[in-house]
């Protein structure tokens, strides 16, 4: 079987990835370069030779012509993702007494590392992360999401892998977790037991909550 497995960050797909790669072995193409789009990209006739599965932080249009492929991707509620992804962030860089990749950072220029969005060595507040990085569906902005044919939802990611695994016929399964977040569980537990900043960070995402309530309406 032909696979199209688009990887929305902190959505569970390093685990699924982990699986499809051990399933595919050298038949799978897996990408994780910093997404950008390209005007100029010209969608793929086909897979290529020897490739049956890809999967990562990929742009689905640029597979739309590859004939016979089961496509799907897993999405996360909007608030729950961008706490997710803060306090990801901040394992990678901005650790409880320093992570080994900020020490040997340290060691090795002097100075703290440079976070890919521009931040320095001071991490910004949730809100401000929030406004400032991409919504959880940049891959999938203005993509026909009727092309897709599994959208998996993190909330009941238990039953979605079950089900994904009846529908493609592959050996997945639900208790692989990879690439968890480290560190910041007192933080986290503190921003949601935090209602007024919990409001705030809910006002930020309404829109980007209203088109996952609509998501998840039409695929429940």
């Amino acid at each position: 079987m032909k696979l199209i497995s688009v990887h929305v960050p902190k959505t569970g797909g390093a685990s699924l990835g982990q699986q499809l790669g051990e399933i595919y072995g050298p038949r799978i193409q897996r990408f994780y370069d910093r997404v950008r789009p390209n005007p100029h990209f010209e969608p793929l006739a086909d897979l290529p030779s020897g490739i049956e599965a890809v999967h990562g932080h990929i742009w689905p249009q640029n597979y739309d012509r590859v004939p016979g492929a089961f496509r799907l991707v897993f999405l996360r509620h909007p608030v729950d993702h961008a706490i997710s992804r803060y306090f990801y962030q901040l394992s990678d860089f901005w650790p409880p007494r320093f992570s080994r990749r900020y020490g040997m950072s340290i060691l090795k220029t002097g100075k703290p590392p440079v976070h890919p969005g521009g931040w320095g060595a001071t991490p910004p507040d949730i809100l401000t992360f929030t406004r400032l990085s991409h919504s959880q569906t940049l891959l999938i902005d203005d993509y026909d999401l009727d092309r897709f044919d599994f959208i998996g939802f993190h909330e009941r990611r238990d039953a979605d892998i079950a089900r994904l695994a009846v529908l493609t016929g592959l050996p997945l399964r639900a208790d692989l977790h990879v690439n968890k977040t480290r560190h910041w569980g007192k933080e986290r537990q503190a921003l949601l037991q935090d209602k007024k900043r919990m409001a705030e960070l809910t006002d930020l995402l309404a829109p980007q909550i209203r088109r996952y309530d609509r998501i998840r309406a039409r695929r429940d």
